[in-house]
C-alpha cells in the first residue's frame, strides 16, 4: 500500500516542500552560498517534477533577495509569492516595512506600498506558508 493512501495526499506534499523549502533555505543561509550552486541545487528539485517547486523557490527567493539587500527584486519576489500563495499579514507588512527603511528608489518603494496594502487583505485569511525572515 503507498503511503499516500494512508495518510492521504496533502500530507505528503506539505511534507515534500517542507523539506524542499528547508534545503533551498539552508542553501541561501550558508556560509558558502553562490548563485550557481543555488542554481544546480534548483536544477535538482526541477528535476523532481513536484508541484509545488515554484512555490518553493518563490520562498528561497525572499531569503535570497533579502540576503543580498536588493530591496527591487526582494519586492518583487513578495509580489509573485503572494499571487502563489496566502502569506500572513504581519509578515507581509513586516516585509514591507524593511524594503520602506532600505531604500530610496520611489518604484520600490511603490512595491512596498502594494505589499502593505496586500497585508491588509491576508489579515482574515488562513496562511499556509510563512517565510521567516533573515537576519543578515
Amino acid at each position: 500500500m503507498e503511503f499516500e493512501e494512508i495518510v492521504g495526499v496533502k500530507p505528503v506534499n506539505d511534507k515534500i516542500f517542507d523539506v524542499i523549502l528547508e534545503t533551498l533555505i539552508a542553501d541561501v543561509k550558508g556560509t558558502s552560498y553562490s548563485a550557481e550552486k543555488n542554481k544546480e541545487l534548483q536544477s535538482k528539485v526541477k528535476a523532481l517534477n513536484y508541484e509545488k517547486e515554484n512555490l518553493a523557490f518563490a520562498n528561497s527567493d525572499i531569503y535570497h533577495f533579502e540576503r543580498d539587500k536588493d530591496y527591487d527584486k526582494l519586492a518583487d519576489a513578495i509580489l509573485k509569492l503572494t499571487t502563489m500563495d496566502h502569506i500572513n499579514g504581519e509578515t507581509l507588512n513586516n516585509l514591507a516595512w524593511s524594503i520602506y527603511e532600505n531604500s530610496d528608489k520611489t518604484d520600490v518603494l511603490q512595491k512596498a506600498a502594494q505589499i502593505a496594502h496586500k497585508s491588509l487583505l491576508q489579515l482574515d485569511k488562513p496562511t499556509t506558508m510563512i517565510p521567516m525572515r533573515l537576519s543578515c
